[in-house]
């Protein structure tokens, strides 16, 4: 599998994964940490090749507990990159139900599909700007544009009771608004969300990474995502996969790319838009902005993920985590980006990385 997520612990202490092979699969979490007698409780067949896997672990909001799997598929005879995004649950199964020694001890739920038409490599949760404890997602697509959609509650299906989906799509923002489309070969790749500043961050195969503001898509920014976006700079010179934000610094990116390179931002010097929007006065075919640090030894293959620890875990203030398909996870002092603190050997590159959520 490409890469495994912890579901909550409510939902039967579970692993979920993705598979290039168009299912998703739910694992018994302490078999695949003891690397033996590994066995698959549940599969779901996907529409597409499943790619991306994200739980929400925010319990402030309804849809806690909910899984997004994002699909992503090359319609060869078409040239199309297709997709789109799987919502469903993982439930537990009633206490007075018989199971017998092979039976799983639970059961997929809420399950609904959104095709989107072109395809997600990347999701994230977070709330609604509208508030009332709705959640919403961010996806990275494979059109290039940003795509918001709105999650309804598990109720929507009785008070709506006629079949329609619980999943809207509310906004698609454009990563290069100053084109009227993006080159073919230009693909979304990854996104993240910083709460509370409802900023979000998208960055693409082109080395291209854009940021919008969230609160200005709940006005009603419409059409390409000018009125949304506010930088947009070259931070590589190949696929950037990896992107990381910090809640405690809103100034703070954190970039990963094929080149082997792990590189540190400062947006407060970030160019504005190439059209002149949010305050900008058009710019250069190609931005750039000067790192603040960056590291292109220490990984001997791409950056493929990377995690700035939340404030107050045991990994201390001003850390990063680091993967790469080289095999390797590496634990950085953001302040000292010469060498690594630690090194894990991982068994497969390291697609995404994540925290196990607190009981």
């Amino acid at each position: 599998f490409w890469l495994c997520i912890y579901l909550n612990v409510r939902v039967c202490d579970r692993v979920c994964t993705n598979q290039i092979a168009g299912q998703l699969c739910v694992w018994e979490r302490k078999e695949v940490m003891a690397e033996t007698g590994q066995r698959i409780f549940l599969r779901k067949e996907t529409a597409f090749f499943a790619d991306s896997v994200e739980c929400c672990l925010d319990s402030s909001l309804v849809v806690y507990g909910h899984v997004l799997c994002g699909t992503y598929q090359l319609d060869e005879s078409k040239q199309e990159r297709v997709g789109g995004l799987h919502l469903f649950t993982v439930e537990g199964k009633d206490s007075r139900e018989k199971l017998t020694e092979d039976a799983a001890p639970c059961q997929f739920g809420r399950d609904e599909y959104l095709h989107l038409g072109a395809g997600v490599l990347d999701a994230r949760w977070f709330p609604s700007p509208a508030g009332e404890g709705k959640g919403m997602c961010a996806l990275a697509c494979a059109d290039c544009h940003l795509k918001l959609v709105e999650v309804d509650g598990p109720g929507h299906m009785e008070t709506q009771g006629d079949g329609k989906t619980g999943l809207h799509l509310r906004e698609s923002l454009a990563c290069h608004p100053h084109l009227e489309s993006p080159p073919s070969n230009v693909i979304g790749l990854a996104v993240e969300v910083s709460e509370p500043s409802s900023r979000v961050v998208m960055t693409c195969s082109d080395g291209i990474v854009a940021g919008f503001d969230l609160n200005r898509a709940a006005e009603g920014g419409k059409g390409k995502g000018t009125t949304n976006m506010t930088f947009e700079f070259k931070a590589h010179d190949a696929e950037t996969w990896a992107l990381a934000l910090d809640p405690e610094d809103p100034h703070f990116v954190a970039t990963g790319a094929d080149d082997c390179r792990l590189r540190l931002w400062d947006l407060r010097e970030a160019p504005k838009p190439r059209d002149g929007s949010a305050g900008g006065e058009g710019g250069d075919p190609e931005q750039t902005l000067s790192w603040t640090a960056q590291n292109g030894k220490a990984h001997s293959a791409g950056v493929t993920a990377l995690l700035v620890p939340p404030a107050g875990s045991s990994f201390g203030p001003s850390k990063l985590l680091s993967g790469s398909y080289d095999e390797t996870v590496l634990l950085w002092d953001r302040r000292m980006m010469t060498r690594p603190l630690w090194e894990h050997r991982a068994v497969g590159g390291v697609w995404r990385i994540r925290l196990r959520p607190k009981k």
